[in-house]
């Protein structure tokens, strides 16, 4: 896989940070490169982004003004190893981005490869992509597929599943608070019965599936607080409760939220609870 896309990095004139290769497992899209992404989250095939589309729809595409699209950069903000991302931490981000979907001879789609360029600025990020690149892509999107990476990564055997407290990576406090949830611009009233800085749990009447991307919407009762709203990917659905993941929380407003929580809790001597939905 290294070494795979290590050659894209060199046919487009790219770092190696600058090559994304997802792999597509049920309904939704894992990063298989770079290893960074792998365990910062999935995307939705059924969702609004980029990669998704590319999936569903098997057309490749290009951006030359990747800012100026509407999408989650919620994978931006992990930190990757290289030492050429290393020198430029805060500078970097994806101005120019090119998307093919890998297929294997049968045109099943396997998963999505793509090829992006970073920078501060527009120009710095370098020369804008060409159609011939964009053919190129798809050209070896097809070669990819061919390899059978893809295949053989998603027969890897699986690591055990951690244990709950394990998987808990932060203190989820006990609620009992009103919240919306749904796709803009339909929401359902909901009632959260437990919150932390990675996500909650609640109920409601609208049902989602364990995948599903949605907006979750909700208040705490702070002077002075204000509504907290973001994505959320569908972790768990039991015994008529949904338990969520934040998925689009900036640093910001994720610090804000756990100061928030421990005002919260502070002023009802509240207790973290041992159940996890999302984090």
């Amino acid at each position: 896989m290294e070494k795979v896309c290590a050659e894209l990095a060199g046919i487009f004139s790219v770092r190696r940070d600058e090559v994304a290769l997802l792999r597509v497992q049920g309904r939704m899209l894992h990063f298989v490169y770079p290893p960074e992404l792998q365990a910062a989250g999935a995307i939705p095939i059924s969702s609004s982004a980029v990669a998704a589309r590319t999936a569903s729809t098997r057309k490749p595409e290009m951006f030359n003004s990747f800012v100026k699209v509407k999408h989650s950069s919620v994978f931006e903000t992990v930190k990757l190893g290289s030492e050429e991302s290393r020198s430029e931490p805060e500078a970097r981000v994806i101005q120019k981005l090119m998307s093919a979907p890998v297929v294997d001879e049968h045109r099943k789609v396997l998963g999505v490869v793509q090829i992006s360029r970073k920078g501060a600025t527009l120009a710095a990020a370098g020369p804008d992509f060409t159609a011939g690149d964009l053919r190129d892509l798809e050209a070896a999107g097809r070669r990819v597929g061919s390899l059978g990476v893809l295949a053989a990564a998603s027969e890897a055997p699986k690591p055990a599943a951690p244990k709950p407290e394990e998987r808990r990576a932060f203190p989820r406090w006990p609620v009992q608070l009103s919240m919306q949830y749904g796709r803009a611009p339909d929401f359902t009233l909901g009632v959260a019965s437990d919150i932390s800085e990675g996500g909650m749990g609640f109920a409601g009447d609208r049902h989602y599936e364990v995948g599903d991307e949605i907006e979750v919407k909700f208040f705490l009762d702070l002077p002075g607080s204000k509504w907290f709203h973001t994505k959320a990917l569908v972790r768990r659905v039991e015994r008529g409760e949904i338990g969520v993941e934040f998925v689009g929380l900036p640093p910001s407003e994720r610090a804000r939220l756990a100061e928030s929580l421990r005002a919260y809790a502070a002023r009802r001597k509240a207790e973290p609870v041992a159940k996890t939905a999302g984090g």
